[in-house]
């Protein structure tokens, strides 16, 4: 007979807050926990990893041996991204090409983008690498992506640089 005492698996759902769109919500997966351990999971952004040491979700997982292990209320701040974020996540669906374009023009006026949106501005940027050589408009307007955020107010770049590492 196997038992186990620990914390299942179990979802969080964090809704946009700020305009309450469902399509925009974001769901946290925690693993199958032991007792005593603090789970760390991912800031989820589409398929798109972000890295980083601060884009990061916690949750305990307490209890005894006796009544079984019981989830606390988990730490999802770090996730709790803005909807432009969250917009920004979803692009990575898309072709590379209407992922670029789309990013193009959110990044267009970086003066409205907060460090988050950077640091998954890059990601999704990112994930287009392979799939842009040899095609020069494709190659232009990932240009003018990285025109853009470089451009973007230096502290705002610096925070994410430190909570993402998202120059490297």
């Amino acid at each position: 007979v196997d038992r186990f005492d620990g914390c299942h698996s179990k979802i969080t759902e964090i809704p946009s807050y700020q305009s309450g769109n469902a399509n925009l919500k974001i769901s946290i997966s925690w693993p199958e926990s032991n007792i005593g351990e603090l789970a760390k999971v991912q800031c989820p952004c589409g398929n798109v990893t972000l890295g980083g040491r601060i884009l990061l979700a916690t949750r305990y997982c307490g209890g005894d041996f006796t009544n079984g292990g019981r989830w606390t209320n988990p730490d999802i701040t770090p996730c709790n991204f803005s909807d432009v974020s969250r917009e920004i996540c979803q692009l990575a669906k898309l072709a590379t090409n209407q992922r670029i374009e789309q990013l193009q023009y959110i990044t267009d006026n970086g003066n409205d983008l907060g460090s988050t949106d950077v640091t998954v501005s890059v990601a999704v940027l990112l994930t287009t690498t392979d799939e842009v050589s040899g095609n020069l408009s494709l190659i232009n307007n990932f240009l003018n992506v990285v025109d853009n955020i470089i451009n973007i107010d230096e502290d705002i770049l610096q925070e994410s640089q430190e909570s993402s590492n998202t120059s490297a």
